[in-house]
């Protein structure tokens, strides 16, 4: 009755090239999975950020949970993706 979550930085561009997360995920049954801590870090432009968002949402994702907020929240590249992919 759960599905499983993940932590992701370092892969926060691409989720799915982490392959601990993505080995326990072919081993479950949940039908969904989330990137529930991630932060795609360093100076990114729009099209990084939404190609990163995109990749996250991808592979039966259903959620991506946006952490440490205050190192984004100012960032009109980030906030434009996120409008992007929200429509």
């Amino acid at each position: 009755y759960s599905c499983p979550g993940w932590s992701f930085y370092s892969k926060a561009y691409d989720p799915t090239k982490d392959l601990t997360a993505m080995a326990a995920l072919a081993k479950s049954d949940a039908p969904h999975w989330g990137a529930v801590e991630w932060l795609l870090e360093g100076d990114k432009t729009f099209a990084d950020w939404t190609k990163a968002l995109y990749n996250s949402i991808a592979n039966k994702s259903r959620l991506v949970c946006i952490y440490n907020w205050d190192k984004i929240n100012n960032n009109t590249e980030a906030l434009k993706a996120m409008q992007l992919i929200n429509k």
